[in-house]
């Protein structure tokens, strides 16, 4: 018996973004694609800030993908999003999904 369970994840909404913006205090105006820039650049810098912080504590590549892990689950996870790609070298970016 197969059950039919949908995974299918989806795009954040404009709405999803300006969350984002009012839980860290910041201006909410503007076009979707400044918001969705701000609201991405936000939560990029803080996985980033929170990778290097946990990562700094044992120094091995083990340490690091487990640091993403962690630092994914409190910054990502708890706000009902899924991560994507993300970068932390240059250009910081990341890629937003809704969980359900």
């Amino acid at each position: 018996m197969k059950k039919n369970i949908s995974t299918s994840k989806k795009d954040l909404t404009i709405h999803d973004y300006k969350d984002i913006l009012k839980f860290y205090k910041l201006q909410t105006n503007g076009s979707y694609e400044d918001i969705k820039r701000k609201a991405e650049n936000i939560l990029s810098s803080k996985l980033c800030r929170c990778i290097k912080k946990v990562g700094s504590l044992a120094i091995s590549k083990k340490s690091e993908s487990r640091a993403i892990g962690i630092c994914t689950k409190k910054i990502i996870d708890r706000k009902g999003f899924t991560r994507g790609i993300f970068k932390c070298k240059g250009k910081k970016n990341i890629t937003l999904k809704k969980r359900y």
